[in-house]
């Protein structure tokens, strides 16, 4: 049954608050951060991040105020220190319901966390040490050599010069070999790690910032505090002493029951200097011809051309069909010269990237 609370004063709010929140005890939401004292707890309960739903219904207002019936739900928040496992729990509440709207303000109530959902949150804890450690692990055998992303093309491209990063940049981004070697190596690295992982969680989901876990009748989901700290598993093929440009792939790390995986994080990717995830924001001008036949090997395109001078995509087109593996012909230097509208399509058949460059 809902309550509808009619408030007198804050202390009457908070004993109703708690009794409505009894039903609901083994519920949470929760936040990890990285060192924090009981105050500095107490601030993240309250930064607003979390589901605090109230709903009023104003009253026949009187001359001196305007009195509110209100629901209050939430359910309780845990904050927990991952350094010193420390865990606090707070119910977080609308103070001042009922009076002018000027005087309502969020506030945070502590309460005892039971050991039953410490254990729980402490094993939360201990998994994302593991995860950050795993990563760890992972980025420092793919800056030492190692065949995990070694090219898997069989000649050189003439697109491509000896030194060019663009070309193991695309195929760790798109190609499914090479994204299932890094895929075992991160597994093969967490079970060597840790092969002994416990049946504490019946149901989890981490990603690096965001967590969910069930388990005997205990449910809770929630953050952990950004830090300066790399949470991805990087590749980068930039060379420093023959070019500026960035060409570094990087991947999302996640673990579903017990079980880890990965995906390309588009926008901390660079290809050519140039994010993932900018790549289907608009048509990509003067594209590299490395890019354009490298990616063609992962993703289909359909080509058309114009003369130059001609608007983009537009007028005077010659269409070289759809498909993969198209070689970019290098431009003679000379005037006329045509350029030609790529247009990839993912592994769906959906239109993704569109991009001008050298013609086929």
């Amino acid at each position: 049954m809902k309550k509808w609370i009619t408030v007198v004063g804050s202390v009457v709010f908070l004993v109703t608050l708690l009794i409505t929140q009894g039903a609901s005890a083994q519920n949470y939401q929760a936040i990890i951060c990285n060192n924090c004292d009981k105050t500095e707890a107490k601030a993240f309960a309250l930064l607003g991040e979390f589901n605090v739903k109230h709903s009023c219904s104003e009253k026949r207002p009187s001359k001196t105020d305007h009195a509110q019936a209100c629901i209050v739900k939430t359910n309780p928040i845990l904050v927990a220190n991952a350094s010193t496992k420390k865990i606090w729990g707070f119910h977080v509440f609308y103070a001042g319901l009922g009076t002018a709207l000027d005087d309502i303000r969020l506030s945070a109530q502590p309460f005892t966390v039971n050991n039953k959902t410490q254990k729980v949150m402490k094993e939360i804890i201990k998994t994302y040490a593991q995860l950050d450690e795993v990563i760890q692990s992972v980025n420092h055998k793919l800056t030492t050599p190692s065949s995990v992303l070694e090219t898997v093309q069989s000649a050189p491209s003439r697109n491509c010069s000896d030194n060019s990063s663009i070309a193991p940049a695309i195929e760790a981004a798109f190609s499914p070999r090479i994204i299932g070697k890094l895929l075992d190596l991160a597994q093969d690295t967490y079970q060597h790690k840790y092969p002994d992982q416990g049946t504490l969680f019946s149901n989890s989901h981490f990603t690096g910032s965001n967590f969910s876990v069930s388990t005997d009748n205990i449910n809770i989901e929630g953050t952990r505090e950004v830090i300066n700290k790399d949470r991805l598993i990087v590749a980068d093929f930039s060379d420093a002493k023959t070019s500026k440009t960035i060409n570094r792939i990087a991947y999302n790390v996640y673990l579903q029951n017990h079980v880890l995986g990965i995906s390309v994080n588009e926008n901390a990717s660079r290809i050519d200097g140039i994010a993932i995830s900018a790549l289907s924001a608009g048509a990509l001008t003067n594209t590299h011809p490395c890019m354009l036949e490298h990616l063609n090997k992962y993703w289909e395109a359909s080509i058309q051309s114009s003369t130059s001078g001609g608007n983009f995509g537009d007028g005077g087109l010659t269409d070289y069909g759809r498909g993969f593996n198209f070689i970019p012909q290098p431009s003679n230097g000379g005037g006329g010269s045509e350029t030609c509208t790529w247009r990839f399509y993912n592994p769906q058949g959906e239109p993704t990237f569109t991009m001008q460059g050298a013609c086929p």
